[in-house]
């Protein structure tokens, strides 16, 4: 039975629950990833228009 069948609320309680690991893995590396770039990506865009400042 599972929580929902018992009337259980299902949220931060469950991060993984139901052998969801490899989504969850996959998930957070992509989004991991994405704000690795976005930093990056920031940086230049920063030291461009300090440049082109002064």
């Amino acid at each position: 039975m599972t929580p929902r069948d018992r009337g259980q609320r299902t949220g931060a309680g469950t991060m993984a629950g139901n052998g969801d690991m490899k989504a969850h893995v996959a998930t957070y590396s992509s989004v991991t990833g994405m704000m690795k770039w976005g930093a990056v990506g920031c940086a230049l865009v920063v030291a461009l228009v300090i440049w082109l400042i002064s």
